[in-house]
């Protein structure tokens, strides 16, 4: 930003519809151990939507919880 210029919103926002709208959080490696103790909490939290990465290990049920097979060493 230059001197003398103001900040505008180029975007109108709606409060109420962020307040609504699900955070998405993605978790690498929720089949460790620290991995799932930190899915299990987030979880327990109102509009959340959790994914969890694996990929040795099996993937455990967890209501609401949403899983994707992925090796993230590889670029493909």
């Amino acid at each position: 930003m230059f001197r003398g210029q103001s900040c505008r919103l180029l975007v109108p926002v709606s409060f109420e519809a962020m307040a609504t709208k699900k955070t998405k959080i993605l978790v690498c490696g929720a089949t460790g151990f620290i991995g799932r103790n930190y899915v299990e909490r987030l979880l327990t939290q109102e509009n959340t939507e959790v994914i969890g990465v694996y990929h040795i290990r099996e993937p455990y049920d967890a209501p609401g919880l949403k899983w994707i097979c992925a090796d993230l060493r590889q670029p493909d």
